[in-house]
């Protein structure tokens, strides 16, 4: 295959990752304020815990393009950098960074939801 069907490929790959991200994000609906009782907060996780336990998975699942998208992000802005990597380097450290929290979120979640099940 040539460089632009692979580019091509990266590209659907971050669409992708980011409608995975975006169905992920609004699929449990608006979560309860952070001055809301226990009850109702429990109340809130036991009523959504399939879709907390869902929107966990899809947001798993979108890694893979999005490790696909970045990919190809790396190797167009290293090609743009003139070989010397630097944004190319924040772009991946800030995606794995915000990756990284947005995992540590998903699994906090997924385990409260788990926890009602």
């Amino acid at each position: 295959m040539d460089d632009a069907k692979w580019e091509r490929y990266g590209a659907l790959a971050g669409v992708l990752f980011v409608v995975m991200l975006v169905v992920s994000g609004t699929m449990t609906g608006s979560p309860p304020d952070l001055d809301d009782s226990g009850r109702e907060i429990t109340k809130w996780i036991a009523d959504h815990d399939t879709a907390l336990r869902l929107s966990s998975f899809i947001g798993t699942l979108g890694i893979v393009p999005g490790l696909w998208w970045l990919g190809s992000l790396w190797r167009a802005m290293r090609r743009a950098e003139g070989g010397q990597p630097r944004l190319a380097v924040a772009a991946v450290l800030g995606l794995a960074f915000g990756g990284a929290l947005v995992t540590v979120s998903s699994v906090i979640s997924a385990a409260l939801s788990v926890g009602f099940r």
